[in-house]
């Protein structure tokens, strides 16, 4: 396996790697592996990378691949729609529980107004319920995508509360909002692929 890997987050502290390879490529389009690789095996070379401009307590690291693998180190089924894209949409999944339940924090340590609370658990319930869906089908993304233009809407109207809300609280919220748009192209694009999927059903007629 020959390779680079730019941005691993948390990958400083890694002791074992799940790296998606491209083994060759079927009617024009790459066919990727997922290949389970010990950090420390020779071969994987760990560099360090800038820190982020938002969310500095994350450490990221690089990594280089030139190491022959074993029968016993790739998994099986595809790498892409076997393992990556259905982590893709667990890891969205589970960022919107966080930011949810960081905000439903927020409101419960400054003792802002109750309704918060309410809309908080309700965004928490919802946003638990898409991650127990399988990612591997259209309707998850679709629910998925629902609840994170929830989301959005409700941090549009929270806004004003940051107002009541400490000095080093508060530049932490803003410092790290960049966090919030990575990868929004890629969720963009499997939120289209999964609209197609579904406009694809036979329409039912009364």
């Amino acid at each position: 396996m020959i390779g680079k890997k730019r941005w691993a987050t948390l990958g400083s502290h890694a002791e074992e790697l799940l790296v998606v390879a491209r083994v060759g490529e079927v009617d024009g389009r790459p066919q990727l592996k997922l290949a389970r690789v010990s950090a420390g095996a020779p071969g994987v070379v760990r560099g360090d990378v800038q820190e982020a401009p938002f969310c500095p307590e994350l450490t990221h690291a690089s990594f280089e691949f030139e190491t022959n693998l074993g029968a016993d180190c790739v998994l099986p089924g595809d790498g892409y729609a076997d393992y990556l894209k259905p982590f893709r949409t667990l890891e969205d999944g589970h960022v919107q529980l966080a930011l949810n339940a960081y905000l439903l924090g927020v409101t419960l340590r400054y003792q802002l107004d109750p309704a918060w609370v309410e809309r908080w658990l309700a965004q928490l319930l919802a946003c638990w319920s898409v991650c127990q869906l399988d990612p591997r089908v259209a309707g998850a993304h679709l629910a998925l995508a629902g609840v994170s233009q929830r989301t959005e809407e409700l941090l549009g109207q929270f806004e004003p509360n940051w107002d009541d809300i400490d000095g080093p609280e508060r530049e932490r919220w803003l410092r790290d909002q960049p966090l919030l748009q990575v990868a929004s192209r890629a969720r963009s694009m499997r939120q289209a692929a999964a609209r197609k999927a579904v406009l694809r059903l036979p329409s039912v007629r009364e």
